[in-house]
């Protein structure tokens, strides 16, 4: 409500106060509770603004956990009250996006629920773990090739230094250097 018209509503009652000749006392108690009206509803609305600013802001978390289907979204949060394994599993083999998607609180769900027998496969497969020996072989022998390449450029570069250097030295110089005698 805009001020113009808080004013026109004051001016509205002292009007008709003056045309039914209220007392003074009663006008004083009409136009206190009018403003108390006015104060209430604008609480109200103030409460409502930040009530709206409130589920925006979790339907906004929610987009970003379970993305923008409305159906992961139900399926995301109705994850906590399941406790079957295989429902959980079979979730998970929907389809490619129900997985990315839902792996972490289905992680998160198995981790809570069952009991400590299947938490060290949960933990690896949350870590990925699985794959690291492959990947450490995989990475040792890129890394023993790369050793490789570097030693027989530097020999390379050796042998092409003393090639350019070799005419400065006279030849009982060169044998010494070659080994030849």
């Amino acid at each position: 409500m805009c001020i113009r018209d808080r004013y026109m509503g004051r001016d509205v009652l002292i009007h008709f106060s003056l045309i039914y000749r209220l007392q003074q006392d009663m006008l004083f108690q009409l136009l206190t509770d009018y403003e108390s009206s006015l104060e209430l509803k604008r609480q109200e609305a103030k409460q409502e603004r930040v009530r709206r600013e409130i589920r925006l802001e979790k339907r906004e978390t929610l987009r970003e956990k379970y993305g923008h289907s409305k159906l992961m979204q139900v399926i995301g949060m109705s994850l906590k009250f399941i406790d079957n394994r295989k429902l959980l599993r079979n979730i998970l083999i929907v389809s490619k996006q129900w997985n990315n998607t839902l792996k972490p609180c289905v992680y998160k769900v198995g981790l809570k629920t069952f009991g400590t027998s299947k938490r060290y496969a949960l933990w690896e497969s949350i870590l990925s773990t699985r794959g690291l020996d492959k990947l450490y072989l995989q990475l040792k022998s890129e890394s023993l090739e790369d050793f490789k390449k570097t030693h027989a450029n530097i020999d390379n570069l050796i042998r092409l230094d003393v090639s350019r250097s070799f005419h400065l030295y006279d030849e009982s110089e060169q044998e010494v250097m070659c080994g030849d005698k």
